[in-house]
């Protein structure tokens, strides 16, 4: 799988692929490299990242800081894509 040492903590990562006139893709890539997104036909599931920008002419991925919270150098998820959706995270939906 990897060659890190067992005892690292690793965490999945959040992720928005932006697509040149097609609704943001919003995802998680786990350790393993596998991602789980929420396309327009539903969660799909793709070996790495980086098939979206291989099956998706102009896409463009922009990862979630992660930094700890307090201690953002730059725009979240939510500031770097716009999306057709607004999902209030505080209240855990849209």
């Amino acid at each position: 799988m990897t060659d890190q040492p067992t005892h690292e903590v690793r965490y999945a990562r959040r992720f928005v692929a932006t697509i040149p006139g097609q609704p943001d893709i919003h995802g998680v890539e786990f350790p393993s490299g596998r991602v789980i997104a929420d396309t327009e036909t539903g969660l799909t599931a793709f070996l790495t990242a980086s098939v979206i920008t291989d099956e998706y002419d102009g896409a463009v991925i922009h990862w979630a800081d992660e930094k700890p919270a307090g201690q953002s150098s730059g725009p979240s998820v939510g500031e770097c894509a716009s999306s057709d959706r607004n999902y209030d995270v505080e209240q855990g939906g849209e």
